[in-house]
């Protein structure tokens, strides 16, 4: 099995890029290019956060790969976007990936790429 960082480098390089190249041409950009000048922040805070918590998680606490990929790829096809959900077998993969070299000893405070996923 490709190591976690070959399999985020191809996981970009391969599937992200392409995708976000494709969106770019069409229009509709992965993410904003530019602040929404009828916004005047983006910044929100929940009523009571401790109680909004919960609504804020949109895929479930759980180690198995599948659920989580699953639960992601609904989400992304509730949004509309299909381009995205298709890459469940890679989010998976990276998952599994990830979960064998954190299970390896770190002798590190922080692991390299703790943010690479959220």
């Amino acid at each position: 099995m490709p190591s976690i960082d070959e399999l985020t480098a191809d996981v970009f390089d391969d599937d992200l890029v392409p995708i976000a190249e494709e969106r770019r041409r069409e229009g509709r950009p992965l993410f904003p290019l530019e602040p929404d000048a009828a916004v005047e922040s983006y910044f929100t805070v929940p009523p009571d956060p401790v109680a909004a918590s919960g609504a804020l998680l949109s895929a479930p606490v759980t180690d198995d790969p599948q659920t989580f990929a699953a639960a992601l790829t609904a989400m992304w096809h509730d949004q509309g976007c299909g381009d995205l959900a298709d890459l469940k077998d890679r989010i998976v993969a990276l998952i599994e990936a990830a979960q064998k070299d954190l299970s390896v000893p770190c002798d590190r405070d922080v692991v390299d790429y703790n943010y690479t996923f959220f």
